[in-house]
């Protein structure tokens, strides 16, 4: 697969979780663990619930945060574990290259008040599911493609 059918198969299947009402955190694990084919345990899915809205405590978009269990899980092992930091690292950094932060606060709000500002009902609201998407499946497939 190339990097563009990864980013544009991200962009799609996220919006199928995102419309079934599953978080951004869990969307996104979802999405990534069906683009790349990777069966997640149901469990570790689930997990990956916490991060939404910027896990009320860190504040980090929960896209990115789930990305990182999602990374952690195709890389991590022993074999892996020692450039596991450096490709968290880097999921992060391309996040924020690409959209200004990883902060939910910086990346949701703003956008959320000026769909609301517009009357548009909440359930449009997309936040950045599909950008954040984009830029952590690309990030994704770079690695393993680097690999």
């Amino acid at each position: 697969m190339t990097r563009e059918e990864t980013v544009k198969g991200a962009a799609r299947r996220i919006e199928h979780y995102r419309a079934q009402g599953y978080a951004c955190s869990e969307a996104s694990i979802r999405a990534l663990a069906d683009l790349f084919d990777c069966p997640l345990p149901q469990d570790v899915i689930k997990a990956a619930g916490v991060f939404a809205g910027g896990a009320a405590v860190d504040g980090r978009c929960g896209i990115g945060e789930s990305a990182l269990i999602f990374v952690a899980y195709l890389f991590g092992g022993k074999a892996g574990a020692h450039r596991l930091p450096e490709r968290a690292r880097r999921v992060q950094r391309e996040m924020e290259n690409a959209l200004g932060s990883i902060m939910c606060s910086d990346l949701f709000y703003p956008l959320y008040e000026e769909h609301r500002s517009k009357g548009e009902p909440e359930e449009a609201f997309h936040c950045v599911f599909d950008s954040g998407i984009v830029c952590v499946a690309g990030t994704i497939h770079d690695m393993i493609y680097e690999t």
